[in-house]
């Protein structure tokens, strides 16, 4: 379905759920479904590694990627720690690894607690089969926050960085009709999750407006 496809299913099943009387401008209906493509990817992402149909739906989000690693000797956190540039659209990351030399090194991802209590244990620091990952999350939009710190095993030199992730679905947007990357068959769905929120607010709301019984 296109977006306007979707915003008249959206509507279709709120009148048919009595909820018709509710105002839904197309701002507002947009909003929802942008919120609910969201909540789709993380309805499924738990189940990827449990079921088939998981994988069939967020299929369409899926995407590889390859960068080659670089340093940057004026602020890295460690003497053996590599910067690699990855996708502006990277939504979660499923899967990765580097390569040094010919081999495959997995990578671990961690946040700065992590670093900072075990950076100098030997029982857990990066070794040769096991690279760490930093996330820079700068969140200033510059391109420091589209960036990973690999941090590897004293005197290595990683080579490759292989990413698989889940990508930022395209904003839905009524005014130019586009379409949702999901499958065509799980477009219901999202107007469902969509139409589902609407339902949990509203009856929420309902229920705060109790009056309290003294």
């Amino acid at each position: 379905m296109t977006t306007v496809e979707m915003q008249h299913s959206f509507l279709s099943k709120l009148t048919g759920l009595n909820f018709s009387l509710i105002p839904f401008d197309s701002y507002r209906i947009e909003k929802l479904l942008n919120e609910a493509q969201y909540k789709f990817i993380e309805r499924y992402i738990p189940l990827l590694k449990v079921t088939d149909l998981a994988k069939n739906k967020l299929h369409p989000l899926i995407r590889n990627y390859e960068a080659t690693i670089s340093s940057n000797a004026t602020s890295n956190i460690s003497d053996y720690s590599y910067y690699v540039v990855v996708p502006d659209d990277m939504y979660k990351v499923l899967n990765e690894y580097i390569t040094v030399d010919d081999d495959v090194v997995d990578v671990k991802p961690i946040d700065y607690d992590f670093y900072n209590a075990n950076r100098n244990n030997p029982f857990k620091k990066p070794y040769g089969q096991l690279a760490w990952r930093l996330n820079m999350n700068t969140g200033d939009g510059t391109s420091d926050d589209q960036k990973f710190e690999i941090i590897v095993e004293e005197y290595s030199l990683p080579l490759k960085y292989r990413l698989r992730y889940i990508k930022i679905p395209d904003a839905l947007n009524i005014v130019t009709d586009n379409t949702s990357e999901l499958r065509s068959v799980d477009h219901e769905e999202v107007v469902d999750i969509a139409i589902s929120t609407i339902v949990k607010g509203f009856y929420k709301d309902k229920e705060n407006r109790k009056p309290e019984v003294k």
